[in-house]
């Protein structure tokens, strides 16, 4: 589903989320995984720049590895293990 994801996520809630705001939009990543981290997915895969530092944790959601490339990151979160 592409369009606005804080819109679409409280009419669709998400299985696998990923997320890919144009890199200018820093403030959506930080919206977005922690509206996410309320409820959270089974998987979100942020793809961001480098130089945006991402927390480890948002709500439910705890980042469990990024892989980097380039300029490039995808950081990978899922809740906890139970």
């Amino acid at each position: 589903m592409a369009g606005p994801v804080l819109k679409s996520i409280e009419h669709c809630p998400p299985g696998i989320v990923f997320l890919d705001p144009p890199y200018e939009m820093e403030r959506e990543y930080a919206a977005t995984l922690g509206r996410l981290g309320e409820a959270p997915p089974e998987l979100v895969v942020a793809q961001h720049s480098i130089r945006l530092a991402l927390r480890e944790s948002y709500g439910g959601l705890r980042r469990t590895r990024t892989v980097r490339q380039g300029d490039n990151a995808l950081s990978f979160f899922q809740p906890p293990a139970v």
